[in-house]
């Protein structure tokens, strides 16, 4: 292997593990913001001191992602610019748009140089840690020793989302739609690594049951069954089975030994507006009858975006009539693609529309990117927002970079 190949290699898994290590840091000092994002700062300038240095030198058959998802990020950044001038530099949102080209080039690389087993193990420490964190979590809130929650620092949260395992997030959905990604990706490598991916997905399947995102659950048994594209065999409906049957055993263990805690009593709350759904519709529960009337109204004011907003998280002027659920809805549309239009109007989506057909004109796993876009829609509607979900993006663009690569065999 010459230097230079060395050198890309490099440099890109050093990138990738910034991201890993701002999470667990986030977790650790979870008031010290400071602290939290040098990882970041540190790989962003490593990274793009090299791209420099080296030249960007990636394939032509990438050429126009890359070019559509600058677009994007240029925008995204302008629109930053015109809200909050020189010192939007500050924020994470800035940090976060200008980040988003470096972090396709960089899974653009580590697909490219067949870097799986080292994306597998990364993911699945990341994953491991989220669990170990949501372990502290639990022993902080039964035994008062342990890590605390990123979400009740403030002191100012609703005991909803106090009770919240959130992991290293603010929010136990952002954690939840991370898993359920990572979880993808896992699958869509299990063909090169076998039985290794069972850990991994094991331990998606355990912050998943823990989160318990109703969405991300949906969403990832979707994915069970679609990517690994085998017939519902005996011994698959078995494993089915005693999976949900461990699944009840295990919120009942949980409610007969924790049932004194709140984040028992939400996992509870949450199985049974899940019951309430089947029985009485999707307007029986509030949360997602809410979101519906969303996105429902965000069709009928496509005519009306326009640039949209111009001032990221106030989307007033859209959401009308302003009850008090919208009013949520008008800081936080819980959907990527209804925030873009909401902010950017036809610029961001039209930016956004073309990074992703941008994929579909190569030699590449169509129905799978139809499936992978698809799922995107309903895992960016897990969270309240998306934007600053650092691991989240770097997931995707894993992942359709590995469903739209040449190369189909790779060497591990």
């Amino acid at each position: 292997m010459n230097l230079i190949k060395l050198k890309k290699i490099t440099i890109d898994k050093v990138y990738f593990l910034s991201f890993i290590l701002f999470y667990f840091l986030v977790a650790l000092f979870p008031n010290n913001y400071l602290t939290s994002v040098i990882p970041l700062i540190f790989g962003f300038g490593f990274f793009l001191f090299f791209l420099f240095y080296d030249g960007l030198k990636i394939n032509e058959e990438k050429l126009s992602s890359l070019i559509a998802i600058i677009l994007f990020s240029s925008i995204s950044l302008l629109y930053l610019f015109f809200e909050k001038g020189i010192y939007v530099i500050k924020e994470m949102e800035f940090f976060f748009f200008i980040s988003l080209p470096l972090m396709f080039i960089s899974s653009y690389r580590l697909i490219n140089y067949e870097k799986i087993s080292f994306l597998f193990k990364c993911i699945v420490i990341f994953c491991f840690g989220q669990l170990l964190i949501i372990l502290g979590q639990i022993s902080k809130i039964a035994t008062g020793f342990g890590l605390s929650l990123p979400s009740s620092e403030d002191g100012e949260v609703s005991s909803h989302t106090l009770h919240m395992l959130s992991g290293s997030f603010s929010n136990s959905n952002d954690l939840a739609s991370v898993a359920v990604l990572l979880g993808f990706f896992l699958l869509f490598i299990k063909k090169y690594l076998d039985y290794k991916v069972t850990i991994g997905l094991l331990i998606v399947t355990l912050i998943l049951l823990l989160t318990l995102s109703r969405m991300a659950v949906l969403c990832f048994l979707l994915g069970l069954f679609f990517i690994s594209k085998k017939p519902l065999s005996f011994k698959r409906s078995l494993f089915f089975i005693l999976s949900i049957l461990l699944m009840f055993s295990f919120y009942f263990y949980i409610s007969n030994n924790l049932g004194v805690y709140g984040f028992v009593d939400r996992i509870f709350i949450r199985i049974q507006s899940l019951a309430e759904i089947f029985e009485n519709g999707i307007s029986s529960d509030g949360s997602v009858g809410l979101r519906a009337d969303s996105y429902l109204r965000f069709l009928g004011n496509l005519d009306e975006l326009g640039f949209g907003s111009m001032e990221l998280r106030n989307y007033r002027e859209f959401v009308k009539p302003m009850t008090e659920g919208m009013n949520l809805m008008s800081v936080n549309p819980h959907s990527f693609f209804v925030e873009i239009g909401y902010w950017m109007g036809w610029p961001g989506i039209i930016s956004i529309f073309l990074f992703f057909v941008s994929f579909f004109k190569r030699k590449s796993k169509t129905l799978d990117l139809f499936f992978l876009i698809f799922m995107f829609l309903f895992v960016s509607a897990i969270s309240s927002s998306v934007i600053n979900n650092f691991i989240l993006f770097f997931g995707l663009f894993l992942l359709l970079n590995l469903l739209s690569s040449r190369n189909r065999v790779l060497n591990v």
